[in-house]
């Protein structure tokens, strides 16, 4: 068999010969730089992809060199030791072994780098695929999702390239393979690749379509070509033209139609014209923020695209690209896997999944196996990032007070990793286990690669003790919010106030801004909603104070849910609103990916509470569409945002739609959580509610039940709201009794979970006594109800929407009990606060005016010497109170009731009260209000109605 040894390297070894150790079998491929063969492998038995490259021709390639540049490139030099030396020789094979320690799922696996004879080679995977050029233009009409999900995963390959000082130089769609059984993309031909700097003035080499301005130029380049040369490729597969119309005499084999992939979001549009950008310097900082605007989804919360993939990268040994003694700084990079030790490693994973199994609860091992994953991804993307930063230090890229803030940010992630862990894997209870997925949503680690972001905030205390301080508030916040989000109210309040107060006397602000932040979080989980508007307030006063744009963006978004939602007090929200959207419009791209898409959230409850029911449905229906965009079709944040467009759905009537995304959000949280999971029992009670709503009683107490058996399973579930709507089911088939006894099952509950003073009690207070009152027991409810007031009073204030309604209820509790003037004293006190917190036309609000009417009827009639006036002003108000609530309403029907006995009584349009009274007769029918359906037809037997229903006839 012959050798190709001593072969012209402009020729190649043919099928059959050995080179070096290898047996060459066919040619793949040829290039300018390189031909690649299919060869042999005997040591290891397996077929390899053999690239040997030619130095020669590849200079020859860059036509637009300068003839002196190649002339340098090519004149021998001597080393040190008098001996000839060939630098492009050295440095191929330099950037070959850096090539070779390499290992990512999205780049072809280099195995060995060396030479035979002069020839340098690389011994690499063989996949068998397509190009992606040919995929592309295989299939013009392929949805635009997958286009960019395959070239993400080749952006993935770039980026672990990046991290470890490489540029490849030449991306194109023909060098990235496509294994088409899996969709699995990977990054070839790094042929052209140079330690990023490197590129020498006039060395320009790679594809002319594809390369970034400064690159055609001559100039030198760095990763952000790579970037240029992506973007460009990503805009032809999915627009079919060149991004620059000069640039497409070769057309695209998808060129004619406009988007044949289908139409492409604005938001991939926008993150393409950036890293399309002719100044490098304009394009985006890296490769991961790049992937981070075109797919959010993949990064989460706190996980940048790039980032997560760089398991290997990190932990590689020392790649010696850098020149002079930069090799010696770049060894020192290799200290990220001592810092992570004890954070998150296979022992915390066995530890974790041994306590959750010890839960108990059903949905353990799910919750296990994606917190499991989310630790090892957020664990990887730390490894990576911290090498990054300093390997752009020893490369000379960034300041020393840069790396001390990339590293200060980086210290504070670890904290937070650490404390997810300990709380993971130390006896987790079954609250732990059920909130899992929140306490593994970390601060994004992307924050800390953002150079201009770091340096326009507040810097890290530079005084040693300082810092340690500000250090050990970070973690008391972040045990403040693993509290909140683990259910753990006193803790987390306990410990986010204690930060609060070490901060004001640290006066570092942004320490300062996050501890109010983590302290107004208990504060709303306590229903402490005014001292949680307070802490948002001294929140975004420090962010603005430390210039950090998107914690105030953050902070304003929650105000808006705080005070525009929660409070009811919308104009301030709206103002708030527009605050927000200031802040975002100052951090762009630094703000969390699906922050606006969280404002327009808070924006549609707002107008939710405020009654704007059509302005509810269509700015939630806008904030769906972008969660669904941003972070895809299973995001857990997608699935709160159709839950909450359901709900305003279900308040409109439109119980069809409503159970469209009830439904979509189900599915979801089934798919990532398990059919087990309290959060997938809270979707089957808000069915529940919708099929109430819609008297499909069966229905409803069917989803009722399968949410009770869900937190039946889970000793420490609260089975509170499920209860009740059984009890509500109960109460509108007059089944009171058994209403009572679900709605009393709830309260006792509440009180052990929560304590006697917490305000969920008081609500259980409320309705308890609210269905004694329709079933017409004001003896039974007038205790209930008085002290339910007296524990929101004492919790909520005086001005609170919850206290104005109980204070309503007790006011039609005691017209029941004969007292009309104590009754119209505490309608009229209820009627005022209802009105000031939420308007004088919603419908609580409403009932409330209605009641007060009724109440004012009455004791006019007790006193046989009231005015006309004392009759006419409410009649007047029952006119307005009336039409405004829905005719399935069994107030509304009382209220129309109550104004036909008085037009008759007034001698006024018979006709029209018979007409109300028959009205109400049917709505109390339907709703199960016997004895009001009775005094109805009392009512129609003394007044002679002709035609009307029999007693206990449907209506229906």
């Amino acid at each position: 068999m012959g050798d190709a040894r001593g072969l012209d390297p402009r020729q190649g070894p043919t099928p059959g010969q050995r080179f070096g150790r290898y047996t060459i079998l066919e040619q793949l491929g040829a290039g300018g730089m390189s031909v690649v063969y299919a060869a042999h492998d005997p040591d290891l038995d397996r077929q390899v992809a053999l690239k040997i490259l030619r130095p020669e021709p590849a200079a020859e390639a860059g036509s637009s060199s300068s003839s002196s540049s190649k002339a340098e490139e090519y004149t021998v030099r001597l080393d040190r030791a008098g001996n000839e030396r060939d630098p492009v020789r050295e440095r191929l094979l330099s950037e070959g072994r850096a090539l070779a320690r390499l290992s990512h799922p999205n780049l072809i696996a280099v195995f060995e780098v060396g030479t035979v004879g002069d020839q340098v080679f690389l011994s690499m995977e063989h996949v068998a695929g397509i190009s992606l050029g040919r995929w592309l233009a295989a299939s013009p009409d392929r949805p635009w999702r997958q286009v960019l999900s395959v070239f993400a995963q080749a952006g993935r390959g770039l980026a672990a390239a990046h991290a470890a000082g490489l540029v490849h130089g030449d991306f194109k769609p023909d060098n990235v393979v496509i294994e088409e059984s899996t969709l699995r993309a990977r990054v070839v031909d790094f042929g052209l690749a140079r330690a990023a700097g490197t590129r020498s003035a006039g060395d320009v080499l790679g594809t002319p379509r594809y390369m970034a301005p400064e690159q055609r130029a001559g100039r030198a380049i760095d990763a952000r070509a790579d970037q240029y040369a992506f973007a460009v490729a990503l805009h032809e597969a999915l627009h079919g033209r060149h991004p620059d119309p000069a640039m497409d005499g070769a057309r695209h084999p998808a060129a004619g139609a406009a988007d044949p992939r289908g139409r492409v979001p604005a938001r991939i549009d926008r993150a393409l014209a950036r890293a399309l950008a002719v100044d490098p310097a304009d394009r985006f900082g890296s490769m991961a923020a790049l992937l981070a605007r075109l797919e959010p989804r993949l990064v989460g919360r706190g996980v940048a695209v790039a980032a997560a993939a760089l398991v290997a990268s990190a932990t590689a040994l020392t790649i010696t690209l850098f020149p002079g003694g930069a090799g010696e700084e770049a060894a020192r990079c290799n200290g990220g896997p001592a810092r992570l030790a004890g954070s998150w490693d296979a022992a915390h994973r066995a530890a974790l999944e041994r306590g959750f199994a010890g839960s108990g609860r059903p949905h353990a091992a799910v919750s296990a196996r994606h917190a499991s994953e989310a630790l090892d991804r957020y664990a990887a993307a730390w490894l990576a990032m911290h090498r990054e930063a300093c390997l752009a230090s020893a490369r000379g890229e960034q300041s020393v007070d840069l790396l001390d803030r990339r590293m200060a940010c980086l210290d504070r992630r670890l904290a937070q990793l650490r404390g997810r862990t300990d709380l993971l894997t130390r006896q987790p209870d079954g609250d732990v286990v059920d909130h899992a997925l929140d306490l593994v949503d970390l601060a994004p680690l992307s924050e800390c690669a953002d150079a201009e972001a770091l340096l326009t905030r507040t810097a890290p205390p530079a005084d040693p003790t300082r810092r340690r301080e500000a250090l050990a508030i970070e973690e008391l916040v972040d045990r403040a919010t693993l509290a909140s989000k683990a259910g753990r109210g006193t803790e987390a309040l306990r410990d986010a106030t204690a930060a609060v107060t070490r901060a004001r006397a640290l006066d570092h602000p942004p320490v300062t801004a996050r501890a109010n932040l983590a302290l107004s979080i208990a504060l709303e989980d306590a229903d402490r909603q005014r001292e949680a508007e307070q802490a948002l307030h001294d929140g975004v006063a420090a962010a603005e104070r430390a210039g950090d744009d998107a914690l105030a963006a953050t902070i304003l978004v929650r105000m808006v849910f705080v005070v525009g939602s929660s409070q009811l007090r919308a104009a301030e929200g709206r103002t708030l609103a527009r605050l927000a959207e200031a802040a975002l419009g100052r951090a762009g791209d630094r703000a969390d990916p699906d922050l606006r898409a969280r404002l327009q959230t808070a924006v549609g409850s707002v107008a939710l509470q405020e009654g704007k029911l059509d302005e509810a449905e269509a700015v939630l229906t806008q904030a769906l569409d972008l969660s669904r965009e941003l972070l895809g079709p299973d995001d857990l944040r997608v699935a709160a945002t159709e839950n909450i467009l359901a709900n305003a759905l279900n308040r409109h009537g439109k119980y069809d739609e409503a159970r469209a995304h009830y439904l979509a959000a189900l599915a979801i949280r089934r798919k990532v959580l398990g059919d087990s999971h309290p959060r997938t029992a809270g979707l089957y009670q808000n069915l529940g509610n919708l099929e109430t709503a819609e008297r499909r009683y069966d229905d409803a107490r069917r989803h009722f039940e399968q949410a009770l058996a869900i937190q039946s399973r889970s000793p420490d579930d609260s089975t509170a709201n499920s209860r009740e709507g059984l009890g509500n089911i109960a109460a509108m088939t007059g089944e009171f009794a058994q209403a009572i006894r679900y709605h009393e099952e709830a309260l006792a509950e509440r009180r052990a979970r929560l304590g006697p003073d917490h305000p969920s009690v008081a609500l259980s207070l409320h309705n308890l006594g609210d269905i004694y009152v329709s079933d017409g027991k004001p003896a039974q409810a007038l205790p209930l109800l008085r002290e339910a007031a007296a524990l929101q009073r004492r919790t909520l204030g005086e001005t609170h929407h919850r206290y104005g309604g109980t204070l309503a209820i007790i006011g039609e509790a005691l017209l029941q009990s004969g007292h009309p003037a104590e009754s119209v004293t505490t309608l009229e006190e209820a009627a005022s606060i209802l009105t000031r917190a939420l308007g004088e036309d919603h419908p609580t609000a409403l009932q409330a005016r209605g009641a007060l009417a009724v109440a004012r009827l009455a004791l006019a009639r007790r006193s046989r010497g009231g005015s006309r006036r004392a009759i006419d002003q409410p009649i007047a108000e029952l006119e307005h109170v009336a039409p405004r609530l829905p005719e399935n309403d069994a107030d509304g029907a009382r209220f129309r009731f109550a104004l036909a006995r008085e037009l008759v009584a007034a001698g006024r349009d018979r006709a029209r009260a018979l007409d109300l009274a028959g009205r109400a007769r049917r709505t109390f029918d339907a709703t199960h209000r016997p004895r009001q359906r009775d005094e109805v037809d009392r009512w129609l037997a003394r007044s002679g109605a002709p035609g009307r229903v029999k007693r206990g006839a449907s209506a229906r």
